[in-house]
């Protein structure tokens, strides 16, 4: 049986496993720059996007990074198939 919501629609997986396995990876690299400076990258999507590819991401990915002034926290997220 697929997901649905609280409305009974289907809920769409489409990529889901492919992105959350890309999102991982980036946080490996996140957590590695982090444990050499205390801040987390902005800049990292050129490096990390290109390795995607093997999860079964397109290029451009459309995963956006953000990260606080302080370099502290950061977050990912990428546009679903359905937008």
């Amino acid at each position: 049986m697929h997901s649905v919501d609280e409305a009974r629609k289907q809920l769409d997986q489409r990529e889901h496993l492919e992105n959350r396995e890309s999102l991982r990876w980036l946080a490996v690299y996140q957590l590695g720059h982090y444990g050499i400076s205390q801040a987390y990258r902005n800049d990292l999507l050129p490096i990390v996007e290109p390795s995607f590819a093997q999860n079964g991401l397109p290029e451009p990915s459309g995963v956006v990074i953000r990260v606080a002034a302080d370099g502290k926290s950061w977050c990912a997220r990428w546009p679903t198939v359905t937008g």
